[in-house]
This record gives C-alpha cells, structure tokens and sequence, in this order.
C-alpha cells in the first residue's frame, strides 16, 4: 500500500508540474478552474488526470471513475487519458468473487431441494413418476443456476457474505423444522402399511412447504440486506462456527448427558442455543476481534479433541463393555472443549482482524480544485 501511494504521489506531483509548466508559459491558468468542469484550454486534461489521481488515492473510486469518463469524453487523444484509464485499471477497485464459487454450490443443493419438496406439497402426494421427477430435479438445478448468476453477478460477493447467505438460511429453516416437529403433533402412524402413493397430511404439507419458505426468504433475505455491505470475513466466520458448536453442545448435554425425551424441550433447546450462538457471535466479535484464520484453528482444535475422546472412549468401552452412555457423551464434550481451549492458548498471538483497511493517503495543498496549479503543491502522507 505504502509503494501504490507513492506511486501515485509522484503520479500526481509530475502531473501538476507539468501543467504548472504549461500555465507559466502560456498564462491560461486560472484559478477559477474547476473540476470536474474544467475550462477546454492548454493543460485541462492533465487538471482533470490530477485530480482524478487525488481520488484514487482518497479512495473515491466512483469519482475517480467519473473523471476518466469526462477525459475520454473531452480529450479522447491525450496521453492523459490513456494514463488515466491504466490507473483506473491498475489502483482502482477491484471485486472480491470469493464466495460467488460456495454460493453456486448452495443455491445448486436449495434448488434441487425445492424442486421434490414445493410439488409434492402442493398437490398433496408424493410424485412417484421418475420421469417428472427428472424433469422436475433438472428444473431446480437450472432455476438453482440462474439465480446464482443474477444474485452475484454485480459487486462484491465475498466469501463472508456467503457464510452469513448459508448460516442465516440454515438457522431459519433449522428452527422451523425442530420447533415445527417438536410442537406440532405427527398424524403418522408407524404401524399403517407403508404406501408410497399415500396422500400428505395438511401438517405435513404445512411443514415442508414451511422449510421451503425458510429456506428461500433466509437465503434471498441475506442476499438482499448484504448486497452493498461488506461484512466482515471475521464475524461470519466466528459467529456462523459459535452457533454450530452451540448446537453440537447443547445436543450432547440435552440428549447424551441429561437424556431429555421430552422432544419440545429437547428441540427447543438445541435450536435456541444454536440461534443464540449465531446472534451472540456476532455480537461479541468486537470484543475479540479474532480472523477466520483463528476461528478455524479453533474449531480444528475442537474437533481434534472430541476425535481424541471418541479414541478414548473406544478403548474405554471395550474394558468396561457397560460403560455408561451418559459418561461417554461428557467425554466427547469434554474432549471437543478441551482442545478448543488448547487452540485458543495456542493462537493468542494472532493479531486480531483489522476493523477496516488501513491506507495511506495523499493530500495535495492548495486545492487543485479550487487553487491554481501555477502556485505548486505540497504533499503530505498520512496513515488513516
């Protein structure tokens, strides 16, 4: 950053030498010039270049952009023009695509998915015909495609935008189907003949067409609140792995541990802690500020544990054939704890993630929008 800056410093004070030269010799300068209208005399191309330089280093790229457009527009011949179109190119911004690849993937898998359950709970029974079924799959893939493209085919689409589009449709439509199952009671008689032609009951049409919706509103509902955001890759990626280890934890103490058989307690809570993990992970990110990098060293060393555990608990269940399932769940969770806490010793030197981008900055005194060019420059750099 700090070479791009002088670079384009020294960009910048040879473009404004040059026309102080020009004003000198010929006496057009004025300092009534302004940009971006500027006057069509001698050296107004390489006012509008020095200023479109200023812009690219204050980081006003659209500016910056609207500059090269009046110098092609004004001046398709100069070599100013050519220049400023290769600094835009070059020192302009560029679009972060790093999760346009995941998204793809996700949006291929919801597609598909809607595509066997939305007909099958419209109609009210399940679609047996293998051919419609064919037909029906190729078009979720296709509507899964399509869509993808449009959704990101404009702007930044990172990867941290992707982790929240994925975290957030998962928790809508995780909580929808456990709490829905859990609370509402099943018509299904496990002891009826199975028919695979049989008619869907109003709570299970109900049910799935509400995991479509959750599915479809968490994922367009994402995208549309982040579309001109830049999240940070930070917090997605600690949050969206706080709510996956709160439901691994809370799985094992309310059905390992406790062995809770009430299924509206028991459902209720893991999607509670789950949903509470994501909310409060984001939340409590600016209290650490931790990168992906650590996040995921983090859930390594998790999952390191909970592997180490379950080795542990093998050769335990084979001396003690009646270990107790109860004692074997608080390994794993205590295993998976454990080594958690390891990485976070582990990786406590890692420097947090930076809250925004540092820069360096050039200002240029006077004002070549308002001074004279013919009175010189004085740069100065400044790290914001």
């Amino acid at each position: 950053m700090f070479i791009r800056s002088c670079f384009l410093g020294l960009c910048l004070f040879g473009a404004t030498s040059l026309l102080s030269a020009q004003t000198t010799g010929n006496g057009q300068g004025s300092p009534k010039e302004s940009l971006p209208d500027v006057n069509l005399s001698s050296g107004g191309d390489a006012v509008l270049y020095a200023h479109l330089l200023e812009s690219l280093l204050a980081g006003d790229f659209a500016k910056a952009e609207a500059d090269r457009r009046a110098l092609e527009v004004r001046w398709p011949g100069s070599p100013y023009t050519v220049k400023a179109v290769t600094m835009i190119a070059r020192y302009g911004p560029r679009r972060d695509t790093s999760g346009i690849v995941p998204f793809y993937i996700g949006n291929l898998g919801t597609g598909t998915a809607l595509s066997a359950i939305i007909p099958s709970s419209l109609i009210g029974v399940p679609i047996t015909d293998q051919a419609v079924n064919g037909v029906l799959y190729l078009g979720g893939a296709a509507a899964g495609l399509g869509t993808a493209w449009l959704m990101s085919r404009e702007g930044d689409f990172s990867l941290a935008k992707e982790i929240w589009i994925e975290s957030l449709a998962a928790s809508a439509a995780g909580t929808w189907f456990f709490l829905y199952d859990a609370w509402v009671p099943s018509t299904f008689d496990p002891t009826a003949p199975y028919d695979p032609a049989a008619a869907l009951s109003i709570r299970d049409r109900v049910e799935m067409l509400g995991l479509a919706a959750a599915l479809l509103g968490g994922r367009a509902g994402t995208w549309a609140a982040l579309r001109d955001a830049h999240p940070s890759l930070g917090r997605a990626a600690f949050a969206s792995q706080a709510s996956a280890w709160s439901l691994f934890y809370s799985f094992v103490i309310m059905g390992g541990i406790l062995e809770v058989q009430d299924p509206k307690v028991f459902s209720t809570t893991i999607v509670g802690a789950a949903d509470a993990g994501l909310a409060l992970g984001a939340l409590g990110w600016d209290k650490l500020g931790w990168s992906a990098y650590r996040s995921g060293l983090v859930s390594v060393g998790g999952i390191a544990g909970f592997l180490f555990a379950a080795g542990v608990n093998m050769i335990a269940s084979g001396i003690y054939p009646n270990l107790d399932g109860r004692v074997a769940s608080a390994m794993m969770a205590t295993g998976a704890l454990g080594g958690q806490a390891v990485a976070i010793g582990l990786t406590s030197g890692m420097e947090p993630e930076a809250p925004a981008a540092a820069s360096f900055n050039l200002q240029a005194y006077p004002s070549l929008v308002s001074g004279s060019p013919a009175l010189g420059i004085l740069a100065t750099l400044r790290y914001e």
